[in-house]
């Protein structure tokens, strides 16, 4: 069964577009993936472009919020590791992260048996996407083809259609996926600036106040409290 965290939310905002004689709903899902990536500063590390690199890490703290820019740095730094180390290294650098990582909480509410099956292939490097030079270019391939992009369209085409409208996907718009493969991944993050590419591109289009703001919302505590506080309740449905 698939889990919508904000399903209050999503049934008014879709029951209402119904109601006003919208077919069809525009969604910004992944808007992210495909237009902001830590994965080019590996692009930038075996380049030699050092000061490119290190205005694009100090860009993070202009552009984030502490706890994010945090993890955004972590996360170019497992990139860098990820696309530079030779491929043989990497099962044993999975291994060592696995064992130096806290312990999510998360885990416990998954099966043991389970568990063991989710996880046995984890230390295999990925297969797809190898024949692209660039990391970034990798990184994003292996993102939209992945298996929870399919189920993710899937879910929300589902979501959709019981209420009587069509999910559209526009960041995954073959041309937009065909150019960011195709150009170097620093360029749609001028000067460090992420998403610069859709910043500039809706310029005159989307107000400022939202067009160039630096954070955004989480919802990971209170989504993570509430499926904690409804789990014995969940676990009486199945």
């Amino acid at each position: 069964p698939w889990l919508d965290s904000l399903w209050p939310l999503t049934h008014q905002l879709q029951a209402g577009a119904r109601a006003a004689g919208a077919r069809r709903l525009l969604s910004g899902h992944w808007g992210d993936q495909v237009l902001h990536s830590t994965a080019y500063f590996a692009d930038l590390l075996r380049a030699g472009a050092w000061r490119t690199l290190a205005r694009h890490a100090q860009a993070l703290g202009d552009w984030f919020l502490p706890g994010e820019a945090r993890h955004l740095r972590r996360q170019a730094a497992r990139d860098a590791l990820r696309y530079t180390v030779p491929r043989a290294a990497l099962p044993a650098l999975k291994w060592l992260r696995l064992r130096l990582a806290r312990p999510q909480g998360g885990k416990a509410w998954l099966g043991r048996a389970f568990r063991r099956r989710a996880l046995r292939d984890a230390l295999r490097p990925a297969d797809m996407g190898r024949w692209l030079c660039r990391a970034q270019a990798r990184a994003l391939y292996l993102e939209v083809r992945g298996q929870y992009s399919v189920h993710c369209m899937e879910w929300n085409n589902k979501v959709a259609a019981l209420h009587g409208l069509d999910h559209a996907f526009p960041m995954l718009d073959r041309d937009l996926i065909q150019f960011r493969l195709a150009v170097p991944g620093h360029g749609p993050h001028h000067a460090g600036v992420p998403r610069a590419l859709l910043r500039e591109g809706l310029a005159g289009v989307l107000p400022d106040a939202i067009r160039r703001r630096r954070w955004k919302a989480d919802f990971s505590e209170p989504v993570n409290g509430g499926a904690a506080r409804d789990l014995d309740a969940a676990r009486t449905l199945f």
